[in-house]
């Protein structure tokens, strides 16, 4: 980017000077010729402020939805439910998520094994591309008739190109890892911004994309299914503010934009910097002030799909896969936002809520706790009757919600008690390749049963969260949380880790989804 792009940008403006100079041109007309050829190559910007935007033809049907499920990355529970008190549903204050990384979290709901799930990270393992981890409440649904249709705003996410799925619809900005080239290009060139806003095939994250152009097409692109999913990445880190978000914070007009960058790296934050450190610089405000704004453009939309002819009879869910999590260096200064290294209240706890039959039609909150894995439950309960699930399934499923994962090493964002049995984040980056057609996924050394040995695990319930890492030598420790303020740190023996492993595995099983064979569509 650094220099294919500015190599670019002076074609653009020697070639026309270049082309004028060699016409038979005064040197009025050719200075006027000139400015005009540049002007008209600046105004390319706006044309798609007045160009409608191309859009993707829809796969229709006749059916109305039972189920909409909408998902917002990175949202944590304490700031998803300061934002959604005039949403209309039922609020969940004590919901967790199975493992606080995407990816994994949405192919265990769409009936993947969880045992195999909670041992992966962002990009795909090798082996899910021959077939070898089918999602079989897709299957189901597709066999059914029910036309189950995904969107996503930024496809490197979730990691679903070159494999063998049973989506009547699944549509993305760009495909895999394109995705996250783009992410960097748009936040730099507002003018790539722009065209890739109008002319993808999906609305996509960039800082000028709009906030509720995903959630608004998804909507559109779902009539006709019966099972509909959207998942956005619009809170994704860094932050790019907007102009009317940056007025939220005090005398921003005196902020430098390099200012406003956050440290991502506790190695970034040396003594001098913490010195002369700039609250404006907090990335915690950056993220609530975003979550905010997203959360504000949905809200008439969630609101009214009551009243909607296709998803008004729906049960409607509005949910965070994860939290994110904000190291502290100092007292005073955070890292930018991070999920999927460790299982902690900020990344497990999520938001949750649901609307539509059975659910309360005001805002209302709960406090019984409750897991993403009975969302999955749910799933499959209606689509083995027909009927939404129901509040009494979400709650009674798992009483006390179990987490899984294969935490990665903290090291650059954070200082451990101990050393813990951990994924390598060097090991885990060597082993990523990219493939062309937009394919990325990771080769691990050991398969995922041996990887499985060194799990970390929690529970779950209500403000409780109990967190159980092991050790690198033996045991391991066992945090205790009340909401998000650490109580306890305890020893616990190899044997009582082995104990709660076993126990987890028993809990993660006890509704083992049965695969069936892709229909390829």
């Amino acid at each position: 980017m650094l220099t294919v792009f500015p190599i670019l940008l002076l074609l653009s403006i020697i070639y026309p000077i270049v082309w004028v100079r060699k016409q038979s041109f005064g040197l009025l007309k050719a200075s006027l010729v000139t400015l005009g050829l540049l002007v008209l190559w600046s105004s390319t910007v706006y044309a798609p402020q007045i160009l409608p935007r191309l859009l993707t033809t829809s796969r229709g049907g006749e059916d109305q939805a039972t189920m909409l499920v909408i998902g917002l990355d990175g949202l944590r529970a304490d700031v998803g439910q300061a934002q959604t008190t005039a949403y209309k549903g039922t609020t969940y204050e004590n919901a967790f998520t199975v493992l606080p990384a995407t990816r994994l979290l949405w192919h265990i709901l769409w009936g993947g094994d969880p045992l195999y799930y909670t041992v992966g990270h962002a990009p795909p393992a090798l082996e899910e591309y021959t077939g070898e981890q089918p999602l079989p409440l897709v299957d189901r649904a597709a066999s059914a008739g029910w036309k189950p249709r995904f969107f996503i705003d930024d496809g490197g996410t979730i990691g679903l190109l070159g494999r063998p799925t049973n989506f009547d619809d699944m549509l993305m900005p760009a495909p895999g890892w394109e995705n996250f080239v783009n992410s960097n290009l748009s936040a730099s060139f507002p003018l790539f911004a722009i065209w890739e806003n109008w002319g993808r095939a999906f609305p996509t994250t960039n800082p000028w994309a709009p906030l509720d152009g995903g959630l608004k097409e998804a909507l559109r692109l779902g009539r006709g299914s019966r099972w509909v999913m959207f998942h956005s990445c619009l809170a994704h880190q860094p932050i790019f503010l907007r102009r009317f978000e940056l007025q939220q914070l005090p005398r921003w007009w005196s902020a430098r934009p390099s200012a406003l960058e956050p440290y991502s790296a506790k190695i970034q934050v040396t003594p001098k910097r913490a010195a002369s450190y700039d609250i404006r610089r907090d990335p915690f405000t950056a993220y609530s002030i975003r979550m905010a704004s997203i959360l504000k453009a949905w809200e008439p939309i969630w609101n009214g799909l009551d009243q909607d002819p296709h998803y008004g009879k729906a049960v409607r869910v509005l949910f965070s896969d994860h939290g994110e999590r904000f190291h502290h260096v100092t007292d005073k200064i955070r890292l930018a936002g991070v999920h999927g290294f460790n299982l902690d209240p900020w990344e497990c706890r999520v938001m949750f809520k649901a609307a539509g039959p059975g659910f309360s039609s005001t805002p209302t909150t709960r406090s019984a706790s409750l897991s993403l894995l009975s969302l999955r439950d749910g799933f499959l309960k209606a689509l083995e009757t027909g009927k939404p699930f129901t509040p009494e399934d979400l709650e009674k499923a798992y009483p006390i919600a179990p987490i899984r994962y294969q935490v990665v090493d903290t090291s650059i964002v954070t200082t451990e008690p101990a050393e813990y049995r951990r994924m390598d984040l060097k090991k885990l980056v060597k082993g990523t390749a990219i493939a062309p057609g937009g394919i990325w996924f990771t080769q691990y050394e050991k398969p995922a049963s041996e990887r499985a040995e060194d799990v970390s695990l929690a529970w779950g319930e209500g403000k409780q969260l109990r967190v159980i890492l092991p050790l690198k030598e033996s045991g391991a420790h066992l945090y205790t949380y009340e909401g998000y303020e650490l109580r306890t740190l305890e020893n616990l023996s190899e044997d009582q880790y082995k104990v709660e492993k076993q126990k987890m595995i028993e809990t993660l099983t006890k509704k083992k989804m049965e695969p069936s064979k892709p229909k390829v569509q």
